[in-house]
């Protein structure tokens, strides 16, 4: 894995593919689950989030807004539109259901 591109999910067996996973969401979580496994503990900023997953600004927050309506994101932002997001405790195990145990190096 290299650092700048967000880590794949696992591939599901499924042939009808039921159990895929939209690439950009895949994109989002994987940039959270590294973040959250990353010993500094920085939240990643949504200009982060925006970069690493090559989103704009506009579809990462649809993004962010369901996957916190879903309960696997949190996400804060401050009056002037600036911004965070980090995973949930439920995130966290679905992220780690997808993408494996945090590498540690």
């Amino acid at each position: 894995m290299t650092p700048d591109r967000p880590r794949e999910p696992a591939r599901s067996s499924d042939p009808a593919g039921a159990d895929e996973i939209d690439p950009a969401i895949a994109a989002v979580l994987s940039v959270l689950w590294e973040t959250a496994n990353d010993p500094s503990g920085k939240l990643a900023s949504l200009a982060r989030l925006g970069k690493r997953t090559q989103l704009a600004q506009s579809a990462l927050r649809r993004y962010l807004t369901a996957l916190s309506d879903a309960g696997l994101v949190s996400v804060a932002l401050d009056e002037a539109g600036l911004g965070s997001a980090a995973l949930t405790a439920l995130g966290r195990t679905i992220c780690e259901d997808l993408f494996g145990p945090p590498d540690r190096a």
